[in-house]
């Protein structure tokens, strides 16, 4: 194989751009002159249109070579404890950027290849580099190159997916599909399945599914994927907040990927997260496997891809780990949706004692018959003013209110009883955003029992749990607006809820020891989905969640009744 030699020029391009434009901006501040005086200069690192051809990076290719022309800077990187470390990690050097790749000058996870780079016959020769440095033989051997030729002459989107794929070779190409589903409200989400044999063991490439947070299979078409159907149909979703699985027949679970070093330090055995307070020590497994949360938009369309890839495990007594691979999953965006401006969800929480209650909105629409302490799925609203009526199982009217439905907004409306059993209904705003967290642990909490004027949520026997505002003091139907969740992670040891009788200057106050504790496993939705780790379960399940107290106090109160706390998960 013929190695072409670097431009040094392309590698000192951004040198001086960067210069150039620090030396503009010092100088337009002293200067006097009038602002269309100014030439306007063209983009530096402007690529012109781009092609529909993409290239997902399912391995360590640093390093790009078009038509002879490197388009990377070829700098040295290096890992503040060890020279190969998960890609996409925090401990990679910045090298300098170059017209191609401006921000880091290496070739990232994705690259939608600009139309220039091919010749006019559509043709394009790209080589790709495993290693940094120089690509000449003495330094990277011929098994960290791999050479693609693209011979595109059409605008079908097709994606080339490169990396270890024993089956399909270095590559694998793919149709993609850009358009939006036939429902506006809805995304599209498929299966690209490139799993194969690595270093463990078979049990994690076998059939492969879909699923849930909770296990629960999607849809048949993404259900059972083995080596015969490496690519499955998109399916049509109602948009929302979501955390799919990839989960095979045996009931292992697949990682995700998102290049963090937390959540690439994994037991080989279960895949678990796992973590160490000091280097001497074992590794503790928090028999929890990463899966990302995503808000997935409505006209999105998204590819769930499985691949081969690195993950890292501690040796005890050294600062360094070692890396070995297995199959894992991550989310690719096919298409860039446009901002959603029209839509709006919104579900029911019936806290009414001894009823089946619904929701019918002004703007179209309903939730399913909702039982008391439990939630209905959420509903599509249109954005805007609209009636949110609260019917019994006769659907008569039991109380209503006008509510302006914001853009991307997910609400909760409560149902719950006054003093006297009069329905009321409260609606909130979930903030299901995650604030860049990709797996968070947030809950929020509301009483809705009209008899405990004033309680407090408290972690074990009456430990602090959160900032007053979120936990203590609240009162029947009135929710925390201010920053009103708690957060949480993988390595909290099993804990438990308690709710306190409580009073303005007396927090918590008295154990409601009436109301059941909350147990940390409660927050798991499936034991089933845990079955491979011999018995042992997390801690808690990640999710966006709200704990409502909810019910009566009386002696006259009949035991289903009787005021208790209730887990409410938001995203699925």
């Amino acid at each position: 194989m013929r190695y072409q030699t670097i431009d040094i020029r392309r590698q000192t391009f951004s040198f001086f751009v960067y210069f150039g434009l620090l030396a503009l901006v010092f100088v337009g501040s002293c200067a006097k002159e009038k602002l269309d005086n100014i030439i306007d200069h063209p983009n530096p690192f402007d690529n012109g249109e781009l092609s529909p051809v993409r290239i997902i990076n399912a391995a360590e290719y640093f390093n790009v070579i078009a038509n002879g022309d490197s388009l990377t800077s070829f700098a040295g990187f290096f890992s503040a404890t060890s020279p190969s470390v998960p890609f996409g990690g925090p401990w990679y050097s910045a090298s300098m950027g170059t017209e191609y790749f401006p921000f880091h000058g290496y070739l990232g996870r994705e690259w939608r290849i600009p139309q220039r780079l091919f010749r006019d016959n559509g043709r394009l020769d790209l080589f790709f580099q495993h290693i940094m440095g120089y690509p000449n033989v003495e330094n990277n051997p011929a098994g960290n190159i791999l050479g693609l030729t693209i011979q595109h002459t059409d605008n079908r989107p097709v994606d080339y997916y490169i990396g270890p794929h024993p089956v399909e070779g270095v590559y694998f190409a793919v149709d993609r599909d850009e358009t939006p589903s036939s429902q506006p409200d809805h995304f599209k989400i498929r299966v690209v399945n490139l799993a194969s044999d690595v270093e463990t063991t078979p049990n994690f490439y076998e059939p492969l599914t879909l699923t849930y947070a909770d296990g629960t299979p999607v849809d048949p078409r993404t259900t059972g994927i083995d080596a015969s159907r490496r690519v499955t149909d998109y399916v049509e979703l109602p948009y929302g907040t979501y955390q799919f699985r990839v989960v095979s027949q045996t009931g292992f679970q697949l990682p995700g990927t998102d290049g963090r070093t937390e959540h690439m330090i994994t037991d080989p055995a279960t895949l678990s997260l796992v973590s160490r307070d000091v280097y001497t020590a074992p590794a503790k497994l928090h028999h929890l496997v990463y899966a990302p949360i995503h808000s997935y938009q409505p006209g999105g369309v998204y590819t769930i891809h499985v691949y081969p890839s690195k993950f890292m495990w501690y040796r005890i007594g050294f600062f360094e780990a070692f890396n070995f691979f297995e199959n894992a999953f991550r989310v690719v965006q096919d298409n860039v949706p446009t901002a959603n401006l029209k839509y709006g969800r919104a579900q029911l929480v019936n806290a009414l004692p001894g009823s089946q209650l619904k929701l019918r909105f002004g703007s179209g629409g309903s939730t399913e018959d909702t039982p008391y302490g439990q939630a209905s799925a959420y509903s599509t609203l249109s954005v805007g003013e609209t009636q949110i009526a609260l019917t019994d199982g006769s659907g008569d009217m039991l109380a209503a209110i006008t509510h302006l439905v914001q853009p991307n907004q997910h609400y909760s409306v409560y149902a719950y009883p006054d003093e006297t059993g009069k329905p009321q209904i409260v609606v909130i705003a979930n903030d299901l955003s995650g604030n860049g967290e990709l797996m968070p642990f947030r809950k929020r909490f509301i009483n809705l029992c009209p008899d405990i004027p004033y309680v407090t949520f408290t972690r074990n026997d009456g430990e602090s749990m959160g900032q007053p505002q979120v936990v203590a003091n609240l009162r029947p139907g009135i929710a925390s607006l201010e920053d009103p969740y708690i957060s949480g992670d993988e390595r909290q040891e099993p804990y438990e809820i308690l709710a306190y009788r409580s009073a303005p200057g007396k927090v918590p106050g008295v154990w409601a020891d009436d109301i059941p504790v909350l147990q940390s496993h409660d927050f798991i939705a499936r034991n089933e989905l845990y079955a491979r780790f011999g018995g042992n379960l997390p801690t808690h399940e990640p999710g966006y969640y709200t704990v409502a107290l909810i019910g009566r106090v009386g002696d006259n109160v009949p035991p289903e009744h009787k005021a208790r706390m209730v887990i409410i998960k938001h995203n699925r």
